[in-house]
């Protein structure tokens, strides 16, 4: 399913929820949906959309990153997520129960459950490529702006 951005901030720009997935198909530089995300960085470095993610996201993007590299599967560079035009929020208390009773009613991920936690808070889509939230969309929780194959 595919979307155009629908919730604005106060300022007007489209918001976007970020999931792991394209952050990592962008690190590891898998097309077509590294260009893809990096349309969406550069609208948000613009200022013409909003990009967010959850502390957990960022947490699944380091332990992905950091297991690769021990493996020797890609160089040891550190990435921070801190040149991202993104805003990085942490978890509260009431996200965490949220996420929890996302995956208590949907066959997916803890990490997704905050993606579709925080998406179902900010009334956005979530940006990625996993087929795992297509089916959320399909069932009407969230909408998803895809940009896997």
């Amino acid at each position: 399913m595919s979307g155009s951005p629908v919730s604005t901030d106060p300022s007007g720009s489209p918001i976007l929820v970020v999931d792991s997935w394209g952050v990592l198909e962008w690190v590891y530089r898998k097309d077509p949906a590294m260009s893809r995300f990096r349309t969406r960085l550069d609208a948000a470095s613009r200022g013409e959309l909003r990009l967010v993610a959850s502390r957990i996201t960022l947490g699944e993007v380091f332990y992905n990153i950091r297991g690769r590299q021990r493996r020797g599967e890609i160089p040891n560079r550190r990435f921070t997520g801190a040149a991202l035009p993104w805003t990085v929020e942490s978890v509260d208390d009431a996200l965490v129960d949220e996420a929890a009773e996302l995956k208590s009613q949907y066959p997916i991920s803890y990490a997704d459950a905050f993606v579709t936690a925080l998406a179902m808070r900010y009334q956005a889509p979530v940006l990625t490529g996993d087929p795992d939230f297509q089916k959320l969309a399909t069932a009407g929780v969230i909408k998803v702006d895809w940009i896997g194959a």
